[in-house]
């Protein structure tokens, strides 16, 4: 059996792989210099704990309000154009903010605008990313690739705080500004080299709006992604209190300056680093992973509140960052493995919507708390949130490891692409009879209430299942697509999963089955439409 360093470092035998990595990286590095520099120019400019915790809230709000278009752009265009885009805006409100801060003319709300600009950047920037990331490994490497993205995020963690505490003690906030800036220039180079083969589409992409409908619409009807969404969501409330306050703990407990806040968050990534490499060889399911790092982050929150002592604060906000990495990234994982590719890039934007709308708020309720009270009790409230979060396992239980097989049950619709009518006539109602011996009616209704969740979460709309009362046996299944090319959108979205549970309900009922597809007619239409000659067989 391979080491689990071995399979944590597979992924960067691939090459492109390997360029983004590193390129990451060092964007990721620029970027948490950037961070602390905000951080600690906030803390110098007011010394309001509120507006200290805001440079947090700016800097993951982006998430909340960009990330679910992005995650839909990214489904329905091509991603490394938009990567770009994100990439060159990032870099523009960076130069834009260095030259400000040698003017000496950046006020709190510029640093907060600036920090929230950037943000947006990486919002739109992430989804693209973490989809793309099939492009570039195979799916048994998937885990390990995401690891290893974590794993370099924290390996700049673990540098970069540290790097721009001493660039900001020697230099000045407009040095590490600058920095961070140039950071965006290697990942930018990637992009414009990176040969990407085109995506083929039989039909044309669905409108931004209509996409996001339908990716909340798959996420709504996913129970296993829901558990997800909450499970995370939780996390971050609870533990954004760490990044909220780091730097006024290091300044009001620790009686340190930017030095100590930039040994601080390097402690939290280097135990991300080492967390990291430490998953694959971790012999447990994700959910007794989960709540053994819920509890290690928890506990390790409250001693923090409690420290006063510079190197076991170091320790605890190393256990804090090994915690941290290995639930979201396991999480983040197990968002790629249960979404299909055709709904991937909004399934994992909606995921990071719940983990940075959580952060957001928390970031703001434990500046709050440290506020109105001090920051050695807000470290400790949130240590306890965290623990009781464990008791959330019981409604909102994970799925197993094992992934479904999201392969497409097929290529291409089942009916013609040019179809019987335009492509945006409808509504398309489909009808389909059953013939159920009454010893399967129990068994086929909850077969049925399953591929009725299925067919809503894929687009149908309206779904019904009727039983005839005069003749029992006869059940019929009833189901609207918006217009023709909703319809032939929907047959291409089934997967081998899916047809699961197909076979499920024809193992209860009878052959043949009897299919009609109808074109809906309003009065007003129906007196002038022309009528339609024919109608493809299924």
């Amino acid at each position: 059996m391979p080491s689990a360093s071995y399979q944590a470092f597979e992924p960067l035998r691939v090459p492109i792989f390997r360029r983004f990595w590193f390129s990451s990286m060092a964007s990721n590095f620029g970027g948490l210099i950037q961070t602390v520099a905000a951080a600690w120019m906030m803390t110098a400019l007011t010394g309001n704990a509120e507006m200290v915790a805001l440079v947090q809230t700016c800097a993951t709000l982006p998430m909340m309000l960009i990330s679910l278009p992005a995650g839909a752009l990214a489904d329905i265009y091509e991603r490394r154009n938009i990567m770009l885009v994100a990439q060159l805006t990032m870099l523009l409100v960076a130069s834009v903010l260095t030259g400000l801060t040698l003017a000496e003319i950046t006020t709190p709300i510029v640093l907060l605008a600036a920090t929230f600009l950037i943000a947006a950047g990486t919002a739109l920037h992430a989804p693209a990313w973490q989809a793309s990331m099939y492009d570039q490994v195979p799916r048994e490497a998937l885990e390990s690739a995401a690891s290893l993205n974590s794993m370099g995020f924290n390996m700049a963690r673990s540098l970069g705080p540290a790097t721009g505490g001493l660039l900001v003690a020697a230099f000045g906030v407009a040095a590490a500004f600058a920095v961070n800036a140039v950071s965006y220039l290697g990942l930018i180079a990637t992009l414009l080299t990176w040969k990407r083969p085109p995506r083929e589409r039989l039909l044309p992409p669905e409108g931004v709006g209509q996409a996001i409908m339908a990716g909340i619409r798959f996420v709504s009807l996913s129970p296993a992604l829901i558990a997800v969404l909450v499970r995370a969501g939780t996390f971050g409330l609870c533990g954004s209190g760490i990044w909220a306050l780091t730097a006024i703990l290091a300044r009001d407990a620790l009686d340190g300056g930017p030095a100590v806040f930039g040994l601080l968050l390097g402690g939290f990534g280097a135990g991300a680093v080492v967390g990291a490499i430490l998953r694959a060889a971790i012999p447990m399911t994700r959910e007794r992973l989960t709540k053994t790092c819920t509890f290690a982050f928890g506990t390790s929150a409250i001693l923090l509140g409690l420290s006063h002592h510079l190197a076991l604060s170091i320790l605890l906000m190393a256990v804090a960052g090994g915690a941290w990495v290995m639930v979201l990234t396991g999480l983040s994982v197990t968002v790629q493995f249960i979404a299909p590719r055709w709904v991937v890039g909004r399934a994992i934007a909606i995921n990071q919507i719940s983990i940075f709308a959580g952060m957001a708020f928390g970031s703001w309720f434990w500046g709050f708390v440290a506020n109105a009270l001090n920051v050695e009790l807000a470290f400790i409230a949130s240590g306890v949130a965290m623990l009781a979060s464990l008791m959330l396992a019981f409604v909102f239980p994970l799925t197993t490891d094992e992934a479904p097989d999201l392969t497409p049950a097929r290529s291409q619709p089942i009916d013609d692409l040019q179809g019987p009518v335009g492509a945006n006539d409808g509504p398309i109602v489909v009808t389909i009879e059953y013939r159920v011996r009454p010893a399967n009616f129990r068994a086929f209704v909850v077969a049925m209430e399953d591929l009725g969740r299925i067919r809503r979460r894929n687009g149908a709309h309206r779904w019904t299942l009727h039983q005839d009362m005069d003749d029992p046996t006869r059940w019929v299944e009833r189901f609207h697509s918006l217009t023709w090319i909703d319809h032939l959108r929907r047959q291409t979205r089934h997967t081998l999963a899916d047809q699961t549970v197909h076979d499920r309900v024809a193992a209860l009922r009878e052959e043949p089955l009897v299919v009609n597809r109808m074109l809906e007619r309003r009065i007003s239409t129906a007196l002038i439409a022309p009528p339609i000659d024919r109608m493809p067989e299924i």
